[in-house]
């Protein structure tokens, strides 16, 4: 248009297709939508000052538009620029102005400790930065610092990703108070070993409980003929010692409780119960 004097340029919709790497739509809100972004940046730049649709066919009768645009200062200028050298304006170079452009590469996700920082709210070329400059020991240590004062005082910290890079950068101290995850792992361990201990023995104690009370029972049933029997079998079924300690006895409370000793360790044994500690 500008190499012509014409205040706007024309081009067909279906011939920009042709010439793009795009989908040709014949909807007017699908085109619309997709030629917007290509010329987004063509408008934001002052390349183009505007873009109008103007209705028509192809030589088929499908749908097609003209696209009527007009240039805008940067255009207008580097024309000028252009046609002072002495150049012609190339079909090429026309075409060229509303070919989209293409998309950028993203950037690749952080991994390892760059991602563990970018996670804990440091920017990712800060993250990338401290991963580079500074010793790994330092940043997990720094790490694991930031974790627990977000876990014990989370008022403590505003910014969580400021505060960790600049503890990073200039190795702040722990704070009074601060356990690692070695030690806290090690606390923890030392708390369920001592739970379980405590566990253990109240079962063992119940279960003493329950078997004394079996014994109790079971003797408790018996007729006084049935009991004298018992106690002679326990005497005679005793244990050398045990009963030679008995038959030593002189003080009768001493002979009643070891005879009740030799009497619950032959019922335990007709229960089939463990003998008692």
């Amino acid at each position: 248009a500008l190499k012509h004097g014409q205040p706007r340029a024309r081009m067909r919709y279906s011939e920009f297709c042709c010439h793009a790497p795009q989908t040709r739509y014949t909807g007017f809100g699908p085109m619309r939508k997709q030629m917007a972004k290509v010329h987004a940046p063509h408008l934001g730049s002052s390349y183009l000052a505007e873009v109008a649709f103007e209705a028509t066919t192809d030589r088929e009768g499908s749908p097609d538009w003209m696209m009527v645009y007009s240039p805008g200062p940067k255009a207008r200028a580097e024309f000028q620029a252009f046609t002072r050298k002495g150049g012609p304006v190339p079909r090429d170079i026309e075409l060229a102005l509303f070919e989209p452009k293409p998309e950028p590469e993203p950037e690749p996700e952080p991994t390892g400790l760059e991602k563990e920082l970018v996670e804990r709210g440091v920017t990712r070329v800060v993250a990338a930065e401290l991963v580079r400059d500074v010793p790994a020991e330092r940043i997990r240590r720094q790490v694991e610092v930031v974790d627990w004062l977000r876990e014990t005082k989370p008022k403590r910290v505003k910014d969580l990703g400021a505060y960790l890079a600049d503890a990073i950068r200039k190795d702040f101290a722990a704070p009074a108070g601060f356990k690692g995850q070695a030690e806290r792992a090690e606390a923890e361990a030392t708390a369920r070993a001592e739970q379980d201990q405590q566990e253990q023995a109240r079962r063992a104690k119940a279960r003493e409980r329950e078997e004394r009370d079996r014994v109790r029972v079971y003797w408790e049933a018996l007729p006084p003929e049935r009991q004298a029997a018992l106690d002679a079998a326990a005497l005679a079924g005793a244990d050398p010692a045990d009963r030679a300690a008995y038959e030593a006895a002189t003080a009768p409370q001493v002979r009643r409780m070891l005879r009740a000793g030799l009497r619950d360790a032959h019922i335990r044994r007709l229960l089939g119960l463990p003998a008692a500690d």
